[in-house]
């Protein structure tokens, strides 16, 4: 279907934005899911080591605490520290592998911060047609 009428795409946009839920369900890929902990445990351990202190936050469990609206069946796992040395880059790597992307880079308060996101922990559940007059 093609639109041409700019004030028809904006009607449907309007009325897509009113009858799409703000945050659609989401069902746990428990796998993915485990798969995810575990490497966040993994990563836990080596940061530990040389930074007793690092503050670590994981987001997204929780469907209010994601940080992308637009995906929101990603994990995200965030370690705030002054330092990150690892010995044993082979298992650190082989547990930052199973991210998506990282980034490491430096905060306004001169920490460093590790960024991982991990997708597919969970699946958008089936939502019905909100467009159906059922």
């Amino acid at each position: 279907m093609l639109i041409k009428d700019q004030n028809a795409i904006n009607a449907l946009l309007r009325d897509y934005n009113i009858k799409m839920p703000k945050n659609p369900p989401r069902v746990l890929n428990e796998e993915r899911f485990k798969n995810i902990m575990s490497a966040i445990d993994v990563i836990k351990t080596f940061i530990l080591e040389t930074s007793p202190d690092a503050i670590f936050e994981i987001r997204g469990i929780e469907q209010e605490e994601t940080l992308s609206p637009m995906n929101p069946k990603d994990i995200y796992f965030i370690v705030i520290t002054d330092e990150i040395i690892v010995q044993d880059t082979t298992k650190f790597f082989a547990a930052i592998s199973h991210g998506n992307n990282f980034e490491i880079y430096s905060d306004k308060k001169s920490k460093i911060k590790l960024s991982i996101r991990f997708g597919g922990a969970f699946s958008a559940a089936p939502l019905p047609d909100p467009f159906s007059d059922k």
